[in-house]
């Protein structure tokens, strides 16, 4: 929620240029700006951080800039961002295959949560499309070997 302000602000206080660099992944300043002069800085960066992290040097965890924390938000958003619009697999509900299509087979009790998550892992390493012909045809060889 937090984030989904920040991102609403930026347009409307920096310039074009630097607004269109900050939502292509080149340049987190525009983030920077914005949680400073909201009064989030603290709030919003500590959350940023790992447990094994710190800003300022803190014995026994690295530090980090943050710029290298922003840059490391930005480029998950943008991952999450392609993973939306290619409809990517990644979870047991998104396979184009479920619980019913492994009963059909013959599958029983635990055996059908296996299935599936060993077909998720096909998917989402891409040795198999999220396909129902292609992931019934895979549950079969899995179930013959």
């Amino acid at each position: 929620v937090l984030f989904t302000k920040l991102i609403k602000l930026l347009p409307k206080i920096t310039d074009s240029q630097k607004y269109i660099n900050f939502i292509t992944g080149n340049d987190c300043s525009p983030l920077i700006e914005v949680a400073s002069c909201c009064g989030l800085y603290t709030r919003f960066y500590d959350q940023l951080l790992s447990s094994k992290e710190a800003f300022d040097k803190e014995a026994g965890k690295t530090t980090v800039t943050i710029e290298q924390k922003l840059k490391e938000l930005d480029d998950l958003a943008l991952i999450a961002i392609d993973v939306k619009e290619e409809n990517d697999c990644l979870k047991l509900n998104d396979l184009a295959v479920g619980g019913n299509e492994m009963i059909a087979l013959g599958l029983k009790g635990s055996q059908i949560g296996d299935m599936l998550k060993f077909l998720l892992e096909e998917v989402v390493e891409e040795r198999l499309p999220n396909e129902a012909n292609k992931l019934i045809d895979a549950a079969e060889r899995k179930m013959n070997n």
